[in-house]
């Protein structure tokens, strides 16, 4: 998959990453309930919204990687002490 070095803001970096947790969170329960169910049982959107919100925790995942590899600013993280490598 290609790669773009994006140019974004602290307070965009921030927003983005809020608003991928909230979406994560509030599509855990549906996303747990469609995975334990059997493959057969599963409709066609069911497996568009599975593949959506398995999307969005490798995203996630990849923006926090960027922020722990990125963040530096004066030798500390601008995101915090959680974001150190």
């Amino acid at each position: 998959m290609s790669k773009f070095g994006l140019n974004l803001s602290y307070k965009n970096i921030k927003i983005l990453k809020h608003s991928l947790e909230q979406r994560i969170e509030q599509d855990e329960y549906d996303y747990n309930k469609l995975k334990s169910l059997e493959d057969n049982l599963v409709t066609e959107d069911g497996r568009a919204f599975i593949k959506e919100h398995e999307e969005h925790l490798k995203c996630l995942e990849a923006l926090v990687e960027e922020m722990k590899r990125c963040g530096y600013r004066h030798g500390d993280n601008v995101f915090g002490n959680k974001y150190k490598v």
